[in-house]
């Protein structure tokens, strides 16, 4: 069972996100659940798509060999060690 403890605020390229954060019992951790980026994606006012590092790489990334956005030269954390952040690869950017 999970219950929800508090919430995070993440500032991106002038979007701003409140993540909630959540305690799981089972594993006694915490953790913050994102938006699914991948099936509703977000755009930045600046036109860059908001990602978490963990999703998968896009087939530019995968033309490169990077399985993950987190390990994209584009993507760009909020900070350093979070999870989340925006795609700086201008194929992806939405353009206004």
């Amino acid at each position: 069972m999970k219950t929800r403890t508090s919430e995070k605020t993440y500032y991106l390229d002038g979007k701003v996100f409140k993540v909630p954060i959540y305690y799981d019992e089972s594993s006694g951790k915490y953790f913050e659940e994102y938006p699914d980026f991948h099936e509703n994606p977000i755009y930045t006012e600046g036109g860059y798509r908001c990602t978490t590092a963990m999703e998968d790489a896009c087939s530019h990334g995968r033309a490169e060999g990077i399985l993950d956005c987190g390990s994209c030269g584009y993507y760009e954390r909020a900070k350093e060690g979070d999870l989340i952040g925006i795609c700086k690869c201008s194929k992806n950017r939405k353009s206004a």
